[in-house]
Formats: C-alpha cells, structure tokens, sequence
C-alpha cells in the first residue's frame, strides 16, 4: 500500500509504534533514514502521529523505557512464538488479577506444548449467543495491516501494533495448557489478551472473520486460562475479528462439548 509523496503506508505504522515506545520526532526520522532510505522531514512525522493518534491510546502515557516489552521465544512443534507481555500494562492489571500476572511472568516451555492437543484442531460442538459489532481492534488491525508485506506478516504486525499502543492489551502469544479428562494435555497460544472492564478478554485475529466460526477454539483457550490462574470463567469474555468485524461470546454461558 502506498500514500501520497511517494511514502510507503508501513512508514506510519512504524512511526506510530516508535513514539508510543517513548522515541521523540528526531530519533523517528533517523530511524526511517537508517531502515528504509527515506528523508521524511520532522513535520511529516509530526503530521503523522496526530492524524493516527485516535489509534494509540497508549501515546498519552507513553514513557522512555527500552525494556516495556519482554519477549520469551518458544519453540512447539517446529513453529516458533514470540509470547510477549507489557510490563507497564501488567503492573496495573496486577491491581485486578493478580493470579493472571503471576501466571504471565513465570510461564516457561512445558513439555505439554510439544506432546499436547491443540486447541485450534479440536473439534467442539457449541451453542451459546454471538455479538457481532465492530471496536478499536478492528481499527487497529486495519491500520496495522499496512505493515504486513505479505498474508504470513498480518499476526504478527497486528499484535505488535496492539501491544505497543492499545492500553488494554497487556500480552500477545500467551501459552497456555491444561488436562481435559478424556483427551489428556490440551495446549495453545492465544493471540491477544486483554484486560477491559473488569473482565479478561481472550483475542483471535481471523482474516475474513465473519465467514470463521472461532468459538471452540476461543472457549478452550478460557477454559485453559481459567484453570491455569484459578479465576472464574465468568471473568472471561471472547471474540474473534478481523479488520472489518468482531465476534464476541461469553465462555462461561457456552455449551460444549467434544465432536
């Protein structure tokens, strides 16, 4: 995707996520120098944060810190996850749920991740009720895509975008893993979690995500969660989304079971 003046899209992107992160305007332009061998005047930069900054609601907050952000690279099944968490982010979410944050900084790789079921590949039979509408993250996700030079790029550069500046989104590639009575180990990475009025919110982008059904999938990973921190699944709420739609569910009022 391009943009006038001959400025690639992901310019901005990048841009955005650098003065979240607490780089001033100079820093920015000497960065764009030095990645893309691009003179992009102070003005323009300037220009760019405030046309996008509805889509940072980090920006307001933002602090000089390097180490906001800790990555811990896992390797399941011969795919590498880059499960990563919002240190700030977490200090507050600490006040609410203090099991969750524990359990985020002290994960570790398990050998249940290489020998354990996915949730993404089990079949479950559910009915409980669907809230279609559209939010932030649809926004965000429709900004981030911009950076994605191709379809393999779109997860990742979205949940860097929502990590670095969405202030509910403490934590992208969370592992979890948990023993279901009759299947044995049940793992999985979810997306993005946030946390939102008062309750958690389990995240799955879905390209087209209309046309998916993530229900299953977004129920396991609560159910995992849940018995991982000890919180009640009533905590918890779902969804699934795209650039265009979000799904939303409760797990807690879901009926489920295994096909």
């Amino acid at each position: 995707m391009g943009s006038r003046g001959g400025y690639h899209d992901r310019y901005k992107v990048r841009t955005l996520n650098m003065y979240t992160m607490g780089n001033n305007i100079n820093e920015i332009q000497k960065e764009m120098r030095k990645r893309y061998k691009k003179q992009i005047s102070k003005t323009t930069i300037h220009r760019w944060i405030q046309a996008y900054s509805h889509l940072a609601p980090m920006k307001k907050n933002r602090m000089r810190n390097t180490n906001q952000i800790v990555i811990k690279e896992m390797v399941h099944r011969g795919l590498i996850y880059r499960y990563s968490y919002h240190m700030i982010k977490l200090e507050y979410a600490k006040r609410e749920f203090p099991e969750l944050t524990k359990y985020l900084t002290a994960v570790e790789d398990r050998p249940e991740y290489q020998e354990g079921e996915r949730c993404s590949s089990l079949k479950v039979r559910t009915k409980v009720d669907i809230d279609p509408k559209t939010n932030l993250a649809c926004k965000m996700a429709s900004f981030a895509l911009k950076d994605a030079m191709n379809n393999k790029q779109r997860h990742e550069v979205i949940e860097n975008f929502m990590l670095i500046n969405d202030t509910a989104t403490i934590a992208k590639e969370v592992p979890i893993y948990f023993w279901e009575k009759g299947r044995g180990s049940i793992t999985g990475h979810i997306d993005l979690l946030q946390i939102r009025y008062g309750k958690i919110h389990i995240l799955d982008y879905k390209p087209n995500a209309i046309k998916e059904n993530a229900v299953g999938q977004l129920l396991l990973y609560a159910r995992g969660l849940s018995f991982r921190t000890g919180i009640p699944l009533d905590r918890f709420e779902c969804a699934w989304f795209d650039n265009r739609d979000y799904l939303s569910f409760s797990p807690a009022e879901a009926k489920w079971n295994f096909k």
